[in-house]
């Protein structure tokens, strides 16, 4: 089973931004960010707190609207349209929400709906936004539940779930509408430590399966793991990019080797 469109060629960009910026105020957060991912490409954003790194994430699928610059998804402007004249402007609701669901996010907090239950949560999206008939939304829900490890749980409501049961669900939840490209903002940093491990596993095995993901996460295990690129930003810029091994430990930036280092003496206090 598929849980992603099949990209059209593995050598275009999937996802393209170009030059974004955002500033709240006169506060600039994203100061000219450019990147590209490719289909089936494991991105991960690593960076300090306040780097820019959850912002740009939400700025891909319009929860925050960019300031300036561009993002393409298979060629297609994200949140605007260009009229007559050459004047951009955002795009209809309708439009805008076609977009999205084509770049599902799983957030911090899982964002369950607690009225609902497990299968409702998962099924509501590909009804309400892509159409699907109820019966087919949850024969594919099911499919989802199993693959996460939870189809046991179908019937259950949130509030019976642990945190890593409710992210798990969040999961299926974003891959029930068959996305192009999957975006995780910091998918684990509000679990107890001993329920990390059934997240990362889950998403260890769609980036094995080849799901195009985009990953803001602090978890550098799975960063050197899973991500085919990783992108280090600083102060709403990137610093620095490549294969996990150079950015993590062969890279000559002194602020990279600055974040890595500090992140791995932070890890050896921990442990000690």
């Amino acid at each position: 089973m598929s849980a992603v469109s099949p990209p059209v060629s593995a050598d275009v960009p999937l996802l393209v931004v170009d030059d974004l910026r955002k500033s709240f105020g006169a506060h600039e957060v994203l100061k000219g960010v450019s990147l590209s991912v490719k289909p089936s490409q494991v991105v991960g954003l690593l960076g300090r707190s306040g780097s820019g790194k959850s912002t740009l994430l939400r700025c891909l699928n319009m929860l925050e609207v960019p300031s300036a610059g561009r993002i393409l998804l298979e060629g297609e402007e994200i949140g605007f349209e260009t009229g007559a004249g050459g004047r951009r402007r955002p795009l209809p609701a309708a439009r805008l929400a076609r977009q999205r669901a084509a770049m599902s996010m799983v957030f911090q907090h899982f964002n369950l709906w607690p009225h609902r239950t497990v299968l409702g949560n998962v099924t509501e999206g590909p009804v309400q936004v892509l159409g699907m008939s109820r019966h087919e939304a949850e024969a594919r829900g099911l499919d989802l539940l199993e693959r996460v490890g939870l189809k046991d749980k179908a019937d259950s409501y949130p509030i019976r779930l642990s945190g890593g049961q409710q992210q798990r669900v969040a999961i299926a939840r974003a891959l029930a509408m068959q996305p192009k490209i999957m975006l995780f903002d910091e998918p684990t940093s509000a679990l107890d430590p001993e329920l990390v491990g059934e997240v990362l596993q889950v998403m260890l095995d769609l980036a094995r399966s080849g799901t195009t993901m985009v990953v803001v996460t602090h978890e550098m295990s799975f960063a050197r793991n899973a991500c085919d690129e990783v992108v280090l930003l600083e102060g709403g810029q990137i610093v620095e990019r490549g294969a996990p091994d150079f950015v993590m430990s062969r890279s000559d930036n002194p602020r990279a080797r600055q974040f890595f280092a500090s992140h791995r003496q932070e890890n050896a206090g921990g442990a000690a």
